[in-house]
């Protein structure tokens, strides 16, 4: 790890989630353009408190007046609103599939991949059918009653 907490030179950062502390490490997301993937990573010792459902829903209201006027997901994702919500890790994932079960939005699916590292629906095209692989993903472990 570098000696000043941050990630290597070579990663292109997108953002700096949290900055970094004796208790908090830095975490930071990347976007990949090319591969149209989001990671999110840390370095030293993980403590991050849990996100209340008010964290959250203030970081999807922030997201949605930000990127309202844009109609490309490429564009909506690297939103530093967005770029929270996945740094929130699987702390946020309950969150994330009640939205995602709510409302029509491409990048509920990019945000689940940055977050679980898994794809149910990586051969699927179909909307409804991404949503409705996820769905039950998000059900088979635990994020869904």
């Amino acid at each position: 790890m570098p000696m000043d907490g941050l990630p290597p030179k070579d990663r292109p950062i997108v953002a700096i989630l949290d900055r970094p502390s004796a208790s908090n490490p830095a975490r930071y997301a990347v976007f990949d353009v090319d591969a149209n993937k989001i990671t999110v990573a840390s370095y030293g010792t993980d403590y991050v408190v849990a996100p209340t459902a008010e964290t959250f829903a203030s970081l999807v209201a922030q997201w949605k007046q930000e990127t309202a006027k844009l109609s490309i997901t490429k564009q909506k994702v690297r939103s530093l609103f967005f770029l929270q919500i996945i740094g929130l890790s699987d702390r946020a994932l309950l969150y994330i599939f009640q939205e995602f079960g709510k409302t029509k939005n491409p990048a509920w699916p990019i945000a689940l991949e940055a977050i679980t590292r898994q794809n149910p629906a990586k051969d699927i095209a179909n909307y409804e059918d991404v949503v409705s692989a996820w769905l039950d993903w998000g059900e088979k472990n635990g994020y869904r009653g």
